[in-house]
Parts: C-alpha cells; structure tokens; sequence
C-alpha cells in the first residue's frame, strides 16, 4: 500500500508540476524568440506578428501559472512559486519597455536595453524556474528512494517469511514421520519383514 501511494503521488502531484512547469519554460522560450524576432526585422508587419505571438504566449503564461498556483500547496514550494511570479512581472515590464523602444524606431537602444537589462531579467527568471523544477526532482527522487526501500523491506519479510515456512514444513514432517515410526514400532524395513514372514 506504501508503494502504490508513494507511486500515486509521482504520477498524480509530482509529474503534473513538472509539465507545468515545463509548459511555462516553453513559454518563456517562446516570448524571447519573438523578441528577438522583433529585433532582427525592422518590418512593421512582422514585429505587428511577433507582439500577437508575445500577447498569446503571456495568455497562456497566465494560465499556467494559475495552474501552477493551484497545484502547489507547501510552504516551500509556494515561495519558490512566488518567486517565479516576481520575476515574471519584472520581464513582462521589460519586454514593454524593449517594444517601446523598437516602437520608437531606437533599435540601437533596444539592443543595448536588452543586453545589458533584459537579459539579466529573463535570466533571473529562468533560474527561478529551475529553482523550482530542482525542487519537484528532489521530492521525486525522495519518494522514489522511499519506495525502493519500502520495497526493500517488504522483499527481506517475504524472504523471511519463505525460510521460517520451510523450517516448520521440516519440523513438522519430522514430527510427523517420528509419531509415525513410534506408533509402528520400530524401523519400517523390522516391520515389513515381520509381516513378509
């Protein structure tokens, strides 16, 4: 029962946070790409095209950090949550800020902006994701850990179990055969040639 609840928990707590939290990683990944994107082609349409693909991705980031907020109830969890969230506001503000500036037609400025600025905020927010991804994997391989031990024990009690049936199955055969010779009377080979006679 210990096993099976401990297998539940990976595959019913453990494992939908982690492609949660994966999912908002793609996410962010995604937001990046098309501000670069933004930066490479000067093209109104196309940064028009890379703002729809930013607002659509930020639609789904709101919803898997909801999901997310849902899901995850400890303490520790909850503030490495927090944090995430913290540091996904500071790179919202920033991509503002950088398409403002592409906006205004200061791609020079952007590219320094997002250089020097931006991309320690994406980074800090990468690493709050990863923070919490570590923390999923360290309860996994916790509960894992607990399973193979419980497993462990339960295979030592079977093994134990195993040996101390074969020994009663002996001594009661001996038992047996013993009550069985004293009843006869002696030795079955005495007793049978007795009888041949």
């Amino acid at each position: 029962a210990a096993l099976n609840a401990r297998t539940i928990y990976i595959v019913d707590d453990k494992l939908p946070k982690m492609e949660t939290a994966r999912t908002l990683f793609e996410n962010v990944d995604g937001i990046a790409i098309a501000l670069r994107n933004m930066m490479l082609n000067a093209n109104a349409d196309d940064r028009k095209k890379q703002l729809d693909v930013i607002a659509e991705s930020r639609k789904v980031g709101d919803a898997t950090v909801a999901e997310l907020q849902g899901m995850i109830k400890s303490e520790k969890g909850t503030a490495k949550l927090r944090a995430i969230i913290e540091n996904r506001a500071k790179y919202r503000e920033g991509q503002e800020k950088l398409a403002a500036l592409l906006h205004a037609g200061d791609d020079e400025g952007a590219k320094a902006y997002l250089s020097n600025e931006l991309r320690p905020v994406l980074g800090a927010y990468k690493d709050a994701l990863h923070i919490l991804i570590d923390h999923e994997i360290a309860q996994i391989r916790q509960t894992g850990d607990a399973a193979i031990a419980t497993y462990d024990a339960a295979r030592e009690l079977m093994i134990g179990l195993g040996a101390i049936a074969i020994v009663l199955a002996a001594a009661i055969g001996w038992t047996i055969t013993r009550r069985l010779l004293s009843q006869l009377g002696g030795e079955p080979d005495y007793a049978s040639s007795i009888a041949a006679e």
